[in-house]
């Protein structure tokens, strides 16, 4: 469905598409529903508007949701005995006409008529009552259009593995059902959706192509727009009508819930992140989960909505509320002041900054703070931190052993546009390198596979790589060995250092170098923003995999962690010789600073001396001081302020937390 303001704007069409005098004005805690007439077949499309008050239980109602499509309307819906009439969309006719009953009516609510067009301040109003006439509907019906000859099959595949999840089983061959068996199928080619990367154990090769029918259905339309991301997961009774076949949205959570935990979620193709958070959220399912605004934003940022305001509007109605700012939801104010208010609502909700690590690079409106996500971008980068779920989790904690309490300051500035923070800074960047060619070469160089060739093809591989490890240290100007992980036991290795970094040590590089790649957590979901790269398990629920142990299997470990977190970023060196990645927007002369309450290093940009105002390049990994490698216990004043010795390798770095302005 495209965004509510897309629906009910249209402004082209307004005067010739309706009778006005079919709306009379609604009172605050109203609605409108249309009584669809009796009728089949190409006969008239008829109807009447009735407005009463929301949960008005002599009215039950269904709620449609659906995708508009083209906002021209040219079909006329009849309302009343009195020539009053409506013009609507080609999809809203048809789904009118599928659900029209031959010999009764049906009352449902469907935005395109319910809601008056001309009324901005009413469709402001209504916009704001989706979470109540959702939720209060007797039940919702999605429609994702006409069937196919595989809507059957692909119906029937849903089934049998929610009567899996449903009843436990834990053979995991069972999720391969070869769809060849199922009604009306007919194979077609798998459409991969995460290039090279390690497959599941349970996506047999000779099965895949049963799966391709799977990702057409999820990748009808109805799966990427914002607001139907809300309007399904408000009721316990929602119905999936695909033609005349149906499928209950239980069914289809439950089955998505257990292909996830076969680490089979790719078989959703390309909209499986949406699919299965979709899951978490929905009343249906009984991992119901409410998240917070900081972790559904990112997991929804690659929905469309035609107003881009609708990225925050469309999931206030299912957001955890507690300890929440109002976020005001009215198309009168511009969309800078609303991405901002949202973000500032978040970081005040959770007590932290994650929302900032949604930065992503200079492309992007420039009314809008260098502090505030342009959630209409798709991402160009990966999370560092990954998957969120249902509150912000944290794998990296650069205040790790201070001596302070790492929280957001108690006043975050009441300008909308100006995030008010006490930070420090760390370090000047002064080369930066782009990781083009190592990306190229993992990209062409050829993967040992076969067991008679693995050793030699794990040499071939490895030394490919450290030709270009070489380059980019003579690139960054590294000494042979990192000095900030040395100690007195232990010499700093470069390689591993430009390794792990490449990584943002999420490859598996052990502290003893290769031989050690494979002794570290898996990398399941790490890659979900990656364009056209998507690991074989979502990151959602815990996935499953096995743990790699074999030298080629660990090459593609460090190949899916160094495409998703170097893709749009650039690596680079600072004054003190630390070495990190960071958005490809960072240029020679931006900062890295520590700032309390988060949980990353950021990269800033200043933008006013005098002010102290600061603009935000995006989180950064800097090898090293991730994890608490910033502090020592001795604490010094200096001028009211606390400053902290951090244990740089050069004489003099302190650590002084001021208040500055991001803007």
């Amino acid at each position: 469905m495209s965004s509510i303001l897309h629906r009910i704007r249209g402004s082209l069409y307004l005067h010739s598409a309706q009778d006005l005098s079919c709306y009379s004005p609604l009172e605050s805690d109203e609605i409108r529903t249309l009584v669809i007439e009796a009728g089949q077949g190409d006969e008239q499309l008829r109807g009447s508007l009735e407005r009463h008050k929301l949960g008005d239980l002599d009215r039950p109602y269904t709620a449609l949701s659906y995708v508009w499509g083209s906002p021209k309307r040219n079909t006329v819906l009849h309302l009343g005995d009195d020539g009053k009439r409506v013009k609507i969309t080609e999809n809203a006719e048809a789904l009118l006409r599928n659900l029209r009953r031959p010999d009764e009516s049906r009352r449902v609510w469907i935005d395109g008529v319910c809601i008056n067009q001309d009324d901005l301040t009413e469709r402001s109003h209504q916009v704001s009552l989706m979470h109540a006439i959702y939720s209060g509907a007797s039940n919702v019906l999605v429609w994702l259009g006409e069937s196919d000859k595989h809507t059957r099959s692909v119906f029937e595949f849903f089934k049998i593995m929610y009567e899996r999840y449903d009843s436990g089983k834990e053979d995991e061959k069972q999720a391969e059902e070869d769809l060849s068996s199922y009604p009306e199928g007919d194979s077609t080619e798998f459409t991969k959706a995460s290039g090279e990367a390690p497959q599941s154990p349970d996506l047999d090769e000779h099965k895949r192509d049963d799966f391709a029918r799977i990702q057409a259905f999820t990748g009808r339309p109805w799966f990427s727009r914002a607001w139907t991301f809300q309007e399904a997961c408000l009721s316990p009774d929602t119905i999936i009508r695909c033609g005349t076949h149906e499928l209950a949205w239980q069914v289809f959570v439950s089955a998505t819930l257990y292909l996830v935990s076969r680490g089979m979620a790719r078989v959703l193709g390309s909209t499986s992140d949406t699919i299965v958070a979709l899951a978490h959220f929905a009343a249906a399912s009984s991992s119901r989960q409410v998240p917070y605004l900081s972790v559904i934003l990112p997991l929804t940022r690659n929905l469309q909505s035609t107003d881009g305001r609708d990225k925050v509007f469309s999931l206030l109605g299912m957001v955890e509320k507690e300890g929440l700012p109002p976020i005001r939801t009215s198309y009168k104010l511009p969309l800078n002041i609303v991405y901002s208010t949202a973000a500032k609502a978040t970081i005040v909700q959770e007590g932290g900054f994650s929302v900032l690590s949604s930065v992503d690079g200079p492309a992007r409106d420039t009314s809008l703070p260098s502090w505030a996500p342009d959630w209409r971008i798709p991402r160009r980068t990966a999370l560092l931190h990954g998957y969120d779920w249902p509150s912000p989790t944290h794998r990296y904690e650069i205040n790790k052993n201070a001596p302070f309490e790492n929280k957001i300051p108690d006043d975050v500035g009441s300008d909308p546009l100006i995030l008010a923070v006490k930070a420090a800074r760390i370090d000047k960047i002064v080369r930066v390198c782009n990781p083009k060619p190592l990306l190229d070469y993992i990209a062409k160089a050829p993967v040992p596979t076969s067991t008679a060739a693995v050793e030699p093809g794990v040499e071939v591989w490895y030394r490919g790589v450290e030709k270009i490890l070489n380059k980019l240290s003579k690139q960054l100007g590294l000494a042979t060995y990192y000095g900030q992980t040395r100690s007195d036991d232990y010499v700093g290795n470069i390689a591993q250092a430009l390794l792990k970094t490449l990584t943002a040590d999420r490859g598996g590089v052990g502290e003893e170098g290769m031989g050690t790649w494979v002794d570290e957590e898996h990398l399941v979901g790490m890659s979900m923003f990656v364009p056209n790269y998507r690991w074989w398990s979502s990151g959602l629920d815990g996935g499953s995999s096995a743990t790699p142990t074999e030298p080629e299997i660990a090459i593609k470990r460090l190949i899916t962690a160094m495409y998703t977190f170097l893709n749009g970023r650039v690596i680079f060196k600072t004054e003190n010789r630390l070495i990190g990645i960071v958005s490809s927007g960072a240029q020679v002369g931006d900062e890295v600073w520590n700032l309390v309450g988060g949980y990353t290093p950021f990269v800033l940009r200043q933008k006013d001396t005098s002010k102290k105002r600061w603009a935000l390049v995006g989180e950064t990994y800097v090898h090293g001081i991730m994890r608490g490698g910033l502090w020592k216990p001795e604490i010094e004043v200096k001028e009211g302020h606390s400053v902290y010795p951090i244990p740089l390798r050069t004489e003099g770095n302190k650590l002084e937390f001021e208040d500055i302005q991001l803007v």
